[in-house]
């Protein structure tokens, strides 16, 4: 038991050290519209933060 777990966090370290070399070598940039909605969220953030969280999900279950 004991030595499952301890392998269960040598792999979970090695995924972890390999995350950290992989965003060093290939750093993603962020997609357009998330910088849109970044940059609506600093300038009114009562509204963005309605329209995310309560009007889209609610417009996109009545639509599929």
């Amino acid at each position: 038991m004991l030595k499952k777990v301890v392998l269960i966090l040598v792999m979970f370290g090695i995924v972890l050290v390999i995350d950290r070399i992989d965003k060093r070598w290939n750093p993603l940039a962020l997609p357009e519209n998330q910088v849109y909605i970044n940059e609506l969220m600093k300038a009114v953030p009562i509204l963005t933060t309605l329209s995310n969280d309560l009007f889209a999900p609610t417009l996109e279950e009545l639509l599929f």
